[in-house]
């Protein structure tokens, strides 16, 4: 019962995670706090040390607000959003900057800059220390003017190349949350240090991927990816995780592969299981419709195989049906997927009984991937039924059945209507 008990875990663990003709970028960034009482209030809130993350979201081929000038680009954020602690902030209607060899203070040497900017009181968010948001601007700086050629719009930032330190001649790089009260005049800032950047260009063309919704790596779990291309020309494309916070980055695979040429990748963890989706991408000129594919978990326990089972790959959808089960030995899981340049529309998952009366109806992100009696509560131990997830938008689902066996458990795919 207690080597049981172990497998379940395990498998709620399971549970829980270019090369493109780009029209549309997702950056995720980290950060650190490095102070919370700059100018004449203290945000006590937060402490120094935390954690920061969040997102900004633009388009690749957006137009420059400032053709004129050949030292600075001005650009449009859809949105920036961040997080600290349990405080959510987001900012609309964002500015990129991007400054090449520019001179910004009388004296000073040239410099390349990248600017992510909300505009002032802007921002959404709750009260801290008695003072609105005001504010969001993330400023990476390089003092040496070697990282721009020319004021364009990148599409990657190479982190490392700024410089990442507290203060240089051009102002702070790193990032800014700013408080401010237009009644009182008290002015407010949470500092941090910008530790990751990444940004993630999708292709306008959704129908050019292969999306996996469900990836675990790590605590016995291993995918075993197998690409064939039954085309009769080279095809060339790459293999991404999906919502990678940097500990994926080396699963970002450039794959060439000839004409009926086959290519076998595992891919491997550490100790603990990391779970997302995953996406296979083909590049321009190469279509994902010639590609055969094999995917598959494997999971292992002491070095032995225990089980293996093969996933389809997803199917983007507005509405899936599939049959939902849970005993003693039995549950049904499901992992919901968006791409980064799908609408984050919110999803409805309702529960039918198995005579087809409704048993519960609750919302869900896209981005989730649980048990189905998890999302609903008071599912009965001895429970049959159908599962409904719909949204206004297309969506990627894969269901998954667990059995308990005596030797641990036994995972097989369960294939979803599509609507």
């Amino acid at each position: 019962m207690k080597k049981g008990r172990v497998l379940t875990i395990v498998f709620i663990t399971l549970f829980s995670a270019g090369i493109v003709d780009a029209a549309s970028a997702t950056a995720r960034f980290r950060g650190t706090v490095t102070s919370t009482d700059a100018n004449a209030v203290s945000i006590s809130e937060v402490e120094v040390g935390d954690e920061v993350t969040g997102r900004f979201t633009f388009e690749t081929t957006a137009d420059d607000g400032m053709p004129s000038d050949p030292n600075s680009g001005l650009y449009t954020a859809d949105s920036l959003s961040l997080s600290v602690r349990s405080y959510d902030f987001n900012g609309s209607d964002n500015n990129i900057s991007v400054s090449n060899d520019r001179v910004v203070l009388a004296g000073q040497p040239a410099v390349d800059a990248y600017e992510v900017v909300s505009p002032l009181r802007e921002v959404t968010g709750p009260s801290l220390s008695g003072l609105p948001p005001a504010q969001i601007d993330i400023v990476l700086v390089d003092t040496t003017a070697s990282v721009f050629s020319d004021d364009s719009l990148p599409s990657s930032i190479a982190l490392e190349e700024f410089n990442i330190t507290s203060e240089v001649p051009y102002g702070t790089t790193g990032g800014r949350l700013v408080f401010q009260s237009t009644e009182t005049g008290g002015i407010g800032e949470i500092r941090f240090e910008i530790t990751e950047l990444t940004i993630e260009v999708e292709s306008a063309d959704t129908a050019n991927v292969i999306v996996y919704p469900q990836l675990a790596i790590g605590g016995g779990y291993e995918v075993v990816l197998i690409l064939n291309n039954a085309g009769n020309t080279s095809w060339e494309g790459r293999i991404d995780p999906l919502l990678d916070d940097g500990s994926l980055d080396d699963l970002k695979t450039q794959i060439t592969l000839q004409p009926r040429e086959t290519q076998k990748l595992v891919l491997t963890g550490g100790a603990d299981a990391i779970t997302t989706g995953l996406v296979i991408r083909g590049a321009a000129g190469s279509s994902t419709s010639d590609l055969s594919v094999a995917y598959f978990y494997n999971y292992f326990e002491a070095g032995v195989l225990k089980d293996s089972t093969g996933v389809p790959g997803g199917v983007a959808s507005t509405r899936f049906t599939f049959p939902v089960e849970r005993s003693e030995l039995i549950n049904t899981g499901l992992a919901i997927r968006r791409l980064a340049i799908q609408t984050d529309s919110p999803i409805t998952l309702t529960l039918y009984n198995a005579n087809g009366t409704m048993f519960d109806q609750v919302p869900a992100s896209s981005d989730f991937a649980q048990f189905f009696d998890e999302l609903f509560t008071d599912v009965p131990t001895d429970f049959r039924g159908s599962l409904v997830a719909e949204s206004a938008d297309e969506f990627y689902l894969v269901v998954l059945r667990l059995e308990r066996t005596p030797d641990g458990f036994q995972l097989t795919s369960i294939p979803a209507r599509a609507d």
